[in-house]
Formats: C-alpha cells, structure tokens, sequence
C-alpha cells in the first residue's frame, strides 16, 4: 500500500475518530480484503483491530470517535489474500487532533435573580481549521458527563468568538449553574468542554419611599428616593413606573 491518509476528527486529547483512506498496491490481483489496526509500532506490535475485514476494491474505514490513544502510535494496514495477511504492513503515525477554547467571559447583565443575559465571549484553541462550530450550554457541571441545556445558535469557528444571551433567560440556574463552550467537528462534538460557574447578577433597589405631597384629589407629585443596590456593578439606568400592583403589573412610566 503505497500511501494512507488519517486525519483525527475527534477533538478531544488521547482520543481518534475518522476516516482511514489508502491507495491500494499496484498489483491487486492476489488481494481479497484489507485489515485496519491501531497499533504500538509501524511493525504492527500490540495491534487492535478496527471492525472488520475491508473488501478489495474499498479503501477507506470509518474509526469511530473516542477510540483512546492509549499507548497507539500508528495506523497499520495489511492486504490480505484468500490463504494469508501480509506480513509487514504499511503504516502511518498518528497525530491526535485537540481543539478546544479558553478564557470563557460571561457577565450576567439580566438584573433579576435566577435570569441571565450578555455576552459569552471565548478563545478557540488548538487545531481551529478542523472545528465546525462552536456550541454553548448551561452544564450542571463542568465535566463530559453533566447535564445539559443548549444556548442557540451554532457559533462559527473564529480565534475570537461569542455567542448572546438573551434578557430573562432561565437555565435554571439551580441545576444549570455552568456555562459551557464545546468544540465540535465534521465527525462529532467534542466530548469535554471548558466550562465556568455562573455569576447570577442580582441588583434591586430598597427603601423605596414616596410620600404625596399634591393634595388635589387623584393627582400625585413629589420626590421617588430608594437606596442604590448592594450589586449595582450592571446597573447603568433606572426606570420609574406607577403600578397597579407591586410585581409591575398595569404600569406607566414616569421618569427615565
């Protein structure tokens, strides 16, 4: 086999996946099926083998992702006969694929508590021209087993990236406490994120008071003052409403 092509599409470290292409040998004549293994060596020592036996006339096999690296270095190929498997095989060093992110930003600028909204802002890392896209989630944790929910839409593979999240958004923050950035190629999505805790901002004001001072009837006038929140951080205006109830409900705004 005078040539194979390997390239790792599985983004994460110490793990493969892809496809495995070769050229056949000039000479096919005696050649029934190719086999495929991961092994220690280009001689094939302490080779695992990849699915079945490949028939002449195909040349390529699919390596599933997560396949580990463990202590593989090489891609062998063998061409096999109806009486034997070749002796030496053809071989190809492996190079494992890591594409992943760093330096997650998320400030929560949503005010209420248990919302969030603002940018998620993140650097790609590693092998960027294999990456598809990018994909963000709230985790309940920052490991490959958490759950998860996903923060649309697909974010494309620059150096600088970012993704907004929109105003009275609810993860909830009681399970989904993470935020998450995934790497993800042609082949799958990375199995390990890059994940941060998240910051619920929450900033209201207190002490409202407002005493009427106009003693026409049905009419109001005089100063609003409340006391400025513990985290005011994020909060760049305040807006002043009559209500109907005090959730908000039937509201008119007075001041800017």
């Amino acid at each position: 086999i005078p040539f194979i092509e390997f390239v790792d599409r599985d983004l994460d470290e110490e793990e493969l996946g892809g496809d495995i292409e070769w050229l056949p040998p000039p000479d096919i004549s005696q050649v029934t099926f190719y086999s495929v293994y991961v092994a220690w060596d280009p001689a094939g020592m302490q080779r695992s083998k990849i699915a079945g036996d490949v028939i002449v006339g195909t040349n390529f096999i699919h390596l599933p992702p997560e396949k580990a690296v463990e202590s593989f270095t090489h891609v062998v190929v063998y061409t096999k006969s109806p009486f034997t498997q070749q002796t030496t095989p053809s071989a190809l060093r492996i190079s494992d694929t890591i594409a992943s992110v760093e330096g997650i930003v998320f400030i929560d600028k949503d005010l209420d508590l248990y919302e969030v909204a603002g940018n998620v802002t993140w650097n790609g890392t590693g092998d960027l021209f294999l990456v598809t896209y990018y994909a963000v989630y709230f985790n309940s944790n920052e490991t490959f087993d958490a759950e998860r929910t996903r923060v649309e839409p697909d974010v494309p593979p620059t150096e600088e990236a970012e993704i907004f999240v929109a105003p009275d958004t609810q993860p909830p923050l009681s399970i989904y406490s993470w935020v998450a950035v995934y790497t993800s190629s042609s082949l799958a999505e990375r199995t390990t994120p890059v994940a941060i805790p998240v910051s619920d901002t929450f900033s209201p004001v207190s002490d409202v008071v407002f005493i009427d001072r106009d003693l026409d009837v049905d009419d109001l006038g005089d100063n609003i003052t409340w006391s400025t929140p513990e985290d005011y951080g994020q909060v760049t205006h305040y807006f002043i409403y009559l209500a109907e109830e005090a959730s908000g409900a039937g509201r008119s705004q007075v001041s800017d």
